[in-house]
């Protein structure tokens, strides 16, 4: 139950609370993965009783490294340094423990004494480093220790900016502000961004000055600083000496939506007394807001009759027919459709639906896009409950001596995926797909410029505007394709699940997209595709 296999690789999978555990255990054989597994379950379940989880761990490490740095400082000042020889162990050292973290050779109680000594490490390096970087030293000099004046003083971190960001976003959820993996560490960057720029400091010491200064540095920055081969060997200091031209800095967008992401933690300090003032209540950044256009009935004729519904095509593919249909008829996102298994199609109230989740590690853009959506009675027609059938029976091929599936195009991690040629379960979910749609869209001809963006959301935007067309309730949309709805207002708390899917499917029934030849595709249907 614990053990899940990827590829031809062994992982340790194991729902804690709402969020998904999951390690890989580097092995190809079951019996040895089983074993891992086993001693991963126990130090799991002893962590659970005892209160703890990895994040607490991590903290507790942290506090030790930083008493082991002080310790060096001391040492160091107290004509003790360490030698060229001692520096070189110590790295091989905090390289060699990262290889144990990464392969899984750290047993549970060596959990908090490796990341200490990980993080002492790179405390220790840092610190060297400031002494050889004035402006890096003048930044990180946040406050001196108090004492008698025969005693040394050093630089101290107490209640700095990093050491609420944690807490800051672990309230968020806790208060059901809940975001997915990849937009929590989007969340985390931006305030790591200013840290690094401004720098660490009491959190009271921030003023206007220095939230304009973010924006300023922003604005001169490459988005790919870190990364570029041209940038990645410079401070940022040295990048902004390039002087280098608008268009090839951070956009306004993405400058505004760093800007809101760490003037929502001042918010938070200043909510909890920590603060007098949000440095970032007058600093803002307005970025021109291109929507993207919805798309007219003649391009849907377009994409419903290219090279995807020609069985010679080298385009045609089966989930590709299926991908585009299930976008015109139920207005879901792109990495929404991507991640669905066949477990993933359920039935409610009597109706067969798509359940859009964020279980077994797929992730979902808001927590409101949890959601069933009924299968709109065109996929019906076309036979989507035959095409069930066929990716269960492609799945029931591939299981290995013991029962179970082995690396298969229709299975991942989670199970048999519904499309199975659009997504391999490594890359963002629906970056591929993108990818080949952009190509497929310019062989269909519909015209995509600056002035009318069409891309594959342009799916929803239709969806949603044929919805509102036939005069569906407001409520009933925005339940069926994932927004908050802003009209239930204190209400919502009773709402529970929101509408039935036996009073969904009368209003989906009721969305016919212009342009779609429903008799065109039976006699170009899914069934005479070989490919999955």
């Amino acid at each position: 139950m614990y053990l899940i296999k990827r590829g031809s690789t062994y992982y340790f999978n194991r729902r804690i609370r709402t969020k998904i555990l999951r390690i890989s255990l580097r092995l190809t054989k079951r019996p040895e993965a089983g074993v891992r597994a086993a001693h991963l379950f126990v130090f799991v379940s002893r962590c659970i009783r005892r209160g703890m989880n990895y994040e607490k761990i991590k903290r507790l490490a942290r506090e030790e490294a930083q008493r082991m740095h002080d310790e060096w400082v001391l040492e160091h000042f107290s004509k003790k340094p360490l030698s060229d020889y001692d520096e070189e162990i110590e790295s091989y050292l905090q390289v060699e423990k990262q290889e144990m973290l990464h392969e899984g050779r750290v047993a549970p109680d060596q959990l908090q004494e490796v990341l200490s000594f990980i993080m002492y490490v790179t405390m220790r390096e840092k610190t060297m480093y400031e002494w050889s970087r004035p402006k890096a030293l003048l930044d990180s000099v946040v406050s001196i220790a108090g004492g008698d004046n025969d005693s040394l003083a050093f630089p101290k971190m107490v209640n700095s900016l990093s050491s609420y960001v944690d807490s800051f976003l672990e309230s968020r959820e806790e208060s059901g502000k809940k975001a997915n993996k990849e937009i929590q560490g989007k969340k985390r960057l931006a305030i790591e961004e200013f840290v690094e720029l401004i720098g660490d400091k009491p959190v009271t010491t921030y003023d206007f000055n220095d939230a304009e200064s973010f924006r300023s540095m922003l604005r001169r920055l490459p988005s790919k600083r870190k990364t570029s081969v041209a940038y990645r060997d410079l401070t940022h200091e040295e990048i902004l000496d390039l002087n280098l031209d608008r268009s090839q800095c951070f956009s306004d967008a993405h400058i505004r939506r760093t800007l809101l992401e760490v003037k929502a933690l001042f918010e938070w300090l200043k909510g909890r007394k920590l603060v007098s003032d949000n440095p970032f209540d007058t600093v803002s950044v307005t970025a021109k807001h291109q929507s993207y256009a919805a798309f007219s009935g003649e391009d849907f004729s377009k994409l419903f009759s290219g090279s995807v519904f020609h069985e010679e095509s080298g385009d045609a593919t089966r989930s590709r027919w299926w991908l585009l249909l299930i976008a015109a008829y139920t207005g879901a996102r792109m990495g929404e459709i991507c991640q669905l298994r066949l477990s993933d199609v359920v039935e409610s109230d009597g109706v067969l639906c798509f359940s859009i989740n964020d279980e077994d590690g797929k992730s979902l853009k808001t927590q409101s896009a949890n959601r069933l959506i009924p299968v709109h009675p065109v996929l019906m027609e076309l036979g989507f409950k035959e095409y069930l059938e066929e990716i269960k029976s492609e799945a029931k091929a591939r299981v290995d001596e013991e029962g179970l599936p082995v690396k298969s195009s229709v299975i991942d991690s989670g199970g048999l995926l519904l499309l199975p040629s659009i997504w391999n379960g490594k890359a963002k979910a629906g970056k591929t797909a993108s990818t080949w749609f952009g190509r497929y869209r310019d062989s269909c001809s519909v015209k995509a410029d600056k002035d009318e963006r069409k891309v594959f959301h342009s799916f929803r935007h239709s969806f949603i505007q044929q919805a509102m067309s036939r005069d569906i309730e407001l409520s009933k949309i925005q339940q069926m394709v994932g927004h908050e709805s802003s009209l239930m207002g204190t209400t919502k708390t009773y709402a529970g699940d929101g509408y039935p899917a036996s009073i969904l499917i009368k209003e989906l029934g009721r969305v016919e997209i212009n342009g779609i030849d429903i008799d065109w595709l039976k006699k170009y249907h899914w069934s005479k595709i070989y490919k999955p």
